[in-house]
């Protein structure tokens, strides 16, 4: 997790397949609310979840002819993993930070419209 040293919040991501290294960027009001530990550049374990979205013909195939059940089943047992850390998210943010960081990046919004497109 690092300061942002801008308005861009976006994510910079480095590393190979096997490694990853994904620095969150912060507003400095947030970062500051940060456990010293983390500000001073302790790892944090990342959670990734999947979503499946055939795009070539043969998905079109499946989705006319056949069987979508494991692509269906994927994105709801990954909906519901996100859904779980948005709430652990909102949960252990300052309550003064929240506010700020829902203008930035409307979280909600984003797990609301997702879970319309998977339905």
């Amino acid at each position: 997790v690092i300061e942002a040293k801008s308005e861009d919040f976006l994510p910079i991501i480095t590393g190979r397949r096997e490694h990853y290294i994904i620095e969150v960027q912060l507003p400095g009001k947030m970062f500051e609310l940060l456990p010293q530990e983390i500000k001073e550049g302790k790892l944090l374990r990342m959670y990734p979840v999947l979503f499946n979205v055939g795009i070539n013909e043969q998905q079109t195939f499946a989705e006319r002819f056949g069987d979508t059940t494991l692509q269906e089943n994927i994105n709801q047992e990954n909906l519901e993993l996100l859904k779980e850390y948005y709430k652990l998210f909102t949960e252990k943010m300052p309550p003064d930070c929240l506010p700020h960081f829902q203008e930035q990046n409307d979280l909600k919004g984003l797990l609301e419209n997702l879970h319309q497109n998977i339905q």
